[in-house]
């Protein structure tokens, strides 16, 4: 592969990544909240409840670190630690109805700011962009899950 398509390609995902990132700050900010606790929101939101070990897994940080985020947001009244009722020892964790009501309005924002973006593509360039960043993110997962053929060795 040329490298120049490399180098632009990382480029490019460290602008958009920069772009993101800043958005979702500001985002997360406007409710009080670091990244890494919006980003626990926006996951338990989107499923309903989760196991801490399930919320450890996607977002790629320890199970340690997880507690320690849900400490402080169940402390916030923004999620609660509740049994399951079919397995008493499993504890899930779930978004307060308190909560619900302001991350349904600034959940809008974020969509609003993506929507913005993406209306000055048509419809061909939009499905371009989804299916070339769909492809990216598997390659990227097989790569990983592979060893990758570029994986470093001892």
């Amino acid at each position: 592969m040329d490298a120049n398509y490399t180098y632009d390609i990382l480029n490019s995902l460290k602008i958009i990544q920069h772009t993101m990132r800043d958005h979702m700050h500001d985002y997360f900010k406007s409710i009080g909240l670091t990244g890494p606790q919006g980003l626990m929101m926006f996951n338990i939101g989107k499923k309903g409840s989760m196991k801490i070990s399930d919320i450890s897994e996607s977002m790629h940080l320890s199970v340690s670190t997880i507690s320690g985020i849900v400490d402080r947001l169940e402390k916030m009244g923004y999620v609660e630690r509740v049994r399951s009722e079919k397995d008493r020892r499993v504890v899930m964790v779930q978004v307060t109805d308190a909560f619900k009501g302001k991350m349904k309005k600034k959940h809008e924002t974020m969509e609003s700011f993506m929507s913005g973006v993406l209306s000055a593509c048509t419809d061909e360039e939009a499905e371009c962009i989804r299916s070339g960043i769909n492809k990216l993110k598997e390659l990227m997962e097989r790569n990983d899950k592979g060893g990758g053929e570029h994986a470093e060795t001892d």
